[in-house]
């Protein structure tokens, strides 16, 4: 914060000091080429601050990158797993979720347990999908009506708890 005070009071003075001499200068020709010196002068403060920063650019990139490859590849993979981890939950909710809201089901009434392929962290697919419903005639329709939403590339294996 007081770098940038004190390049606004560097402006500030040189603008006022700039004034007095143009107000100083005599007349004639002269004045023009005075004038123009005093707005490059003005100009060079102004702009140097940003030339600064942009020739010292490559190095804070520079530093920046070191300071990422100092972060283990033990980091991401815990990261990736968490992520894994995170989604299967939420996936599984949703499937319970919608089986519920669906077919009149409570919430405690209807357990999944999905399976993810997760080999390739960038295509996870679910491979298989378990669920354990109440007894009633809704099995099977709940089984195609699963393959047919995950397009027949999930296992889907709907079964009955047990009494």
């Amino acid at each position: 914060m007081s770098d940038i005070l004190s390049y606004f009071g560097e402006i500030i003075i040189l603008t006022a000091v700039s004034g007095i001499l143009f107000m100083v200068a005599p007349e004639g020709n002269v004045k023009k080429y005075i004038n123009f010196a005093i707005s490059i002068c003005i100009l060079a403060a102004i702009v140097a601050p940003m030339i600064s920063a942009v020739v010292h650019l490559p190095e804070s990139i520079r530093y920046e990158e070191e300071a990422w490859e100092d972060v283990s590849a033990e980091n991401f993979e815990d990261i990736e797993n968490a992520v894994v981890k995170a989604s299967k939950d939420e996936i599984e909710q949703a499937i319970c979720s919608y089986i519920c809201a669906k077919y009149g089901y409570t919430k405690g009434q209807v357990t999944c347990e999905i399976e993810l392929d997760a080999r390739d962290i960038s295509n996870i697919e679910i491979t298989t999908i378990a669920l354990v419903l109440p007894p009633s005639e809704n099995e099977e329709k709940i089984q195609r009506e699963l393959e047919e939403m995950f397009l027949g590339r999930s296992t889907i294996l709907v079964s009955e708890e047990e009494q």
